[in-house]
């Protein structure tokens, strides 16, 4: 078994991948039919920026970031002080 450091930030950066890749799924399933493709678009985007790079938690966040501006520029809602109840949660 291979435990280098280069190993285990390959191991990392896959299981952020999927985090990133559900997170996405569990997105498209809960919004509106033109946001859909808009969303998938970003994910592929910081996915692949996550692949390169290195604090792939910047890159996280950045995505995040976009979905919540999208959101805001869709339904015009502030995003500061976001308790929930958006109908994007992620859990359950």
């Amino acid at each position: 078994m291979d435990c280098s450091l280069d190993v285990i930030r390959l191991r990392l950066i896959f299981v952020l991948t999927v985090g990133l890749q559900t997170m996405t799924k569990r997105l498209v399933e809960r919004v509106e039919e033109d946001m859909k493709s808009e969303i998938v678009v970003w994910a592929a985007f910081y996915e692949h920026r996550l692949r390169q790079g290195s604090k792939a938690i910047f890159h996280l966040e950045a995505f995040c970031a976009k979905i919540m501006s999208i959101y805001k520029r869709k339904f015009d809602v502030p995003l500061s002080g976001c308790t929930g109840g958006t109908g994007l949660e992620l859990g359950g």
